[in-house]
């Protein structure tokens, strides 16, 4: 049997619809830096980020909330966001055989896992190296799914490089589907 399927574009959003129901997610893509190196030795959650608006696609659609006084980053609507973060460390002794920064993720607001960890280990000093993680969540209610930053292992000469005009630590979000 053969059956006539209406797929239209709706002009003012750009919206795929059939039969008046939306096919396509809302576009959201929102791109942020850590603006200050770590202190050497700092272990604990991140809270130097700021919009990084040199970024191509900066900000799409509505963007991302953030609590600089916890380090959590908030969700503007439900969805499966794509998370894509990239860190700098630098070792300056070279005595740390595994800094790490974890993107930690909740979807009850309370207990974090480790969504995505990325390590650098050296034995000699004056050393960097650029890492890059990736995480896909399941985005079902935006009062309690967020994430954050967290480092941990760091010696005392190890830190993870920021800069405030430079994409040296940061991280995209990118919303792929509806949830």
């Amino acid at each position: 049997s053969y059956r006539r399927i209406m797929i239209t574009i709706d002009g003012g959003t750009g919206k795929i619809m059939h039969n008046g129901v939306n096919l396509s997610p809302s576009p959201m893509i929102d791109s942020w830096r850590l603006t200050s190196d770590t202190t050497n030795g700092d272990n604990g959650t991140q809270t130097s980020w700021a919009a990084a608006t040199n970024m191509n696609a900066t900000s799409l659609g509505t963007a991302l909330s953030y609590d600089s006084s916890s380090g959590l980053f908030s969700f503007p609507s439900t969805g499966n966001y794509l998370i894509i973060f990239s860190a700098r460390f630098y070792l300056d002794s070279g005595n740390d055989g595994a800094a790490n920064i974890d993107l930690q993720v909740t979807n009850d607001g309370t207990n974090f896992f480790v969504g995505s960890m990325l390590t650098y280990g050296a034995h000699e000093g004056n050393t960097r190296s650029t890492a890059t993680g990736h995480f896909i969540f399941d985005v079902d209610d935006t009062s309690t799914c967020k994430f954050k930053f967290v480092t941990h292992s760091m010696a005392s000469a190890s830190d993870i490089t920021g800069h405030s005009t430079e994409n040296q630590t940061y991280f995209q979000v990118v919303r792929l589907a509806d949830t």
